[in-house]
């Protein structure tokens, strides 16, 4: 069995701001990459909070929502594999 480094990102999640939330995401990206990580685990509901009542307007599609593009990004960007919970709409359902 190979070995390999794992960061736990530790970060806020703020309720129904999933700009900034995927922003702070993103640098913690990077920051795990820096610290040689191959791997980063981000917080649950990461984009706009699950108990946020605007969870249900902002949730997006997954794979091609923008947070899932983003984190993409960030992930080849610093060639880190990204573990992350979003909130994903499917038709009227949301999943997490």
């Amino acid at each position: 069995m190979s070995r390999f480094k794992l960061a736990l990102a530790q970060m806020p999640v703020i309720g129904g701001q999933p700009g900034e939330n995927l922003r702070n995401a993103v640098d913690q990206v990077a920051a795990a990459a820096r610290s040689g990580a191959a791997v980063v685990l981000l917080p649950e509901a990461l984009d706009c909070g699950w108990c946020h009542a605007s969870a249900r307007e902002l949730a997006g599609p997954i794979p091609d929502g923008e947070a899932c593009l983003r984190l993409r990004e960030a992930a080849r960007t610093h060639s880190i594999h990204v573990c992350a919970g979003l909130i994903e709409r499917a038709g009227d359902r949301l999943f997490n």
